[in-house]
């Protein structure tokens, strides 16, 4: 089978992160952890420190952390296949400081179908779950192709629909919190150290490199009301509870708020009226989003209690109350 098919979890488990990081730093011991002088900025303290108990690496100086694949991918400047795929070919990389520049013709071509369809089939009915709990129906998750890595839940993003001969130009990968909780006590931390490694793995990771994209925006082309989230799921959502109402869409950019690409505007040309709702906290950035799609947009924000999204809303408010709520125009109007 090719390295490509291997999942996320199987690639990590055959590597040791302290390891792989050994290859390209000097790494000295401190107690339970490593440290290293970054290679990522002139670091004339060592602040790059790397867990063996929970495999990840952090760097205290710029900020950047992770797993191994992550590590790989920032330091030869892959996107996350080339990361997974230089892991799994042979067990780990080889040493080497040398960065690997890719072409953007090879990051920004469509993902292989081979592999989202693969992702895809490895939703068991365990794993469906964590869709069906934000109200997602099968229909949407087989549509959509919704999947699991072995290590983490792909959402692939289209350029139109992936039944009429569409392409994933991008994926976003989103952490199991129960699975990155149960891999952390096994590692033995708990209590604050627990929570505050928790809280440091990113929620949400895309294959940056492949630059930022509108999720579902072909759904918007055409579209007389457009509302913009802030969140992919929570885009997805809507569209679905929304699908039975003609030209009312939603997409979400995959970068988060402070996204932009000025050839987003073709998405936005034709509506009568853009809502951009922001999770509650980003209303600074939402307003500069509504700013740059123009006259016909205006900002909405969330209300209720201690939701900050519209998956959350979700929860406990039907999809017409959350409409009326952020005073979306009915298809009469």
């Amino acid at each position: 089978m090719s390295s490509a098919f291997l999942d996320v979890a199987a690639v990590k488990d055959a590597v040791d992160i302290v390891n792989i990081i050994a290859q390209s730093v000097t790494l000295e011991r401190s107690g339970s952890y490593f440290k290293a002088s970054c290679p990522f900025h002139k670091d004339s303290n060592p602040s790059l420190i790397v867990y063996p108990q929970s495999q990840r690496f952090r760097c205290y100086g710029c900020g950047k952390g992770g797993d191994v694949i992550e590590w790989v991918r920032v330091l030869y400047n892959l996107d996350f296949l080339g990361a997974l795929d230089k892991l799994g070919a042979n067990g780990g990389v080889q040493p080497s400081t040398r960065r690997v520049q890719i072409g953007k013709k090879n990051l920004r071509g469509p993902l292989s179908m081979d592999i989202v369809n693969f992702w895809h089939k490895q939703l068991d009915s365990k794993r469906r779950s964590y869709f069906y709990d934000r109200l997602f129906t099968d229909e949407t998750i087989d549509r959509e192709r919704f999947g699991w890595t072995g290590d983490r839940y792909a959402i692939p993003i289209w350029d139109k629909s992936p039944d009429n001969g569409g392409s994933a130009c991008q994926v976003k990968f989103r952490r199991s919190d129960a699975l990155e909780r149960t891999r952390l006590i096994a590692a033995g931390l708990s209590g604050t150290q627990l929570e505050t490694e928790l809280h440091i793995i990113p929620k949400y990771m895309g294959m940056r490199d492949r630059g930022i994209w509108l999720y579902d925006g072909w759904k918007t082309l055409g579209a007389q009301k457009i509302v913009v989230f802030f969140g992919e799921l929570d885009a997805a959502l809507f569209n679905q509870d929304h699908a039975h109402i003609s030209r009312v869409a939603a997409c979400s950019p995959t970068g988060g708020a402070q996204s932009w690409d000025t050839k987003w505007l073709r998405f936005f040309r034709s509506a009568d009226v853009v809502i951009v709702v922001p999770d509650v906290g980003e209303e600074a950035q939402g307003r500069k989003f509504a700013a740059k799609v123009g006259g016909h947009s205006r900002l909405a924000s969330f209300v209720a209690g201690n939701e900050k999204d519209y998956s959350e809303l979700r929860q406990i408010m039907t999809a017409k109350s959350i409409v009326e709520l952020l005073e979306v125009p009915n298809e009469q109007s």
